[in-house]
């Protein structure tokens, strides 16, 4: 009977301790980005998207969910550092994200000027 009640306690304690994490990681914040939104009137909402993935990394929180609602062409880099981010298909999806042929190339001190991915993502943004 202790040990019943015992092992329901720790039961209990687990699921109240992993409650709050799960509960942010489906509520954090939420971004939107569109092509038929704008990078500098937008502010990410669903009512007001951003126009590039790019834009969307850039000013999401860490634990965000970015969601795409429509097709996209990429024509720069979405680069993000030190944080973990959701990127997926909104309402109507699934939608594609395709590389532009103008896609922009970028520098760095260890490889001068290369074609990057359409998405980096890094574990520090220091530059060393």
């Amino acid at each position: 009977m202790k040990r019943r009640i015992l092992s329901s306690l720790m039961a209990l304690v687990l699921c109240l301790t992993l409650l709050p994490a799960a509960a942010y990681a489906d509520g954090g914040t939420a971004v939107y980005v569109s092509s038929a939104g704008d990078d500098t009137a937008g502010n990410g909402s669903q009512s007001a998207p951003y126009a590039t993935l790019a834009k969307a990394v850039e000013e999401a929180e860490d634990g965000a969910t970015i969601y795409v609602m429509s097709d996209l062409t990429m024509d720069q880099c979405a680069r993000f550092y030190d944080k973990s981010l959701k990127i997926t298909s909104g309402e109507g999806g699934p939608y594609t994200i395709t590389r532009s042929a103008d896609f922009k190339q970028q520098s760095d001190t260890a490889r001068s000027w290369y074609n990057p991915a359409m998405i980096e993502v890094q574990s520090s943004s220091a530059s060393s």
